[in-house]
């Protein structure tokens, strides 16, 4: 969140820190922290709860085992996207292009993974202009 631009709340996709997602947690896998959701993983089970609750839409359910994740949500144009936030995805299309497998592509402006296909090679990941697109 400290790295976006003019704050976290400027992106119109940016979680809102209200914690409705933590409230509905029944099992405390979500800890909001400076007006973000952190989700524990350990402590998840996959309910969806919070995917459902989320005002934004933003919360995704992605397989546990996954490294390669594009932490952006933001759907406007690479313009409007980048007045918001310095990470936003502006779908260059960089990702899709370096992909040997098929596994990313951009929709609604949007970088999408599917983690079935994903090796988690980091190919994304490294050409990634606004580094929107991490591995852990």
């Amino acid at each position: 969140a400290a790295d976006m631009a003019g704050g976290p709340k400027q992106c119109r996709y940016a979680c809102l820190g209200l914690g409705d997602c933590e409230a509905k947690c029944k099992f405390g896998a979500i800890e909001m922290r400076d007006g973000i959701a952190y989700i524990d993983e350990e402590k998840c089970t996959g309910c969806t709860m919070c995917v459902a609750e989320c005002p934004r839409n933003i919360i995704e359910m992605i397989p546990r085992d996954s490294t390669v994740i594009v932490r952006c949500k933001n759907r406007d144009n690479a313009k409007l996207a980048r007045s918001a936030c310095t990470k936003a995805c502006i779908a260059c299309n960089r990702c899709v292009k370096v992909c040997n497998y098929d596994a990313i592509k951009v929709e609604n402006n949007l970088a999408r993974i599917d983690y079935d296909k994903c090796t988690r090679c980091g190919d994304c990941v490294a050409v990634c202009p606004d580094h929107c697109i991490t591995i852990e």
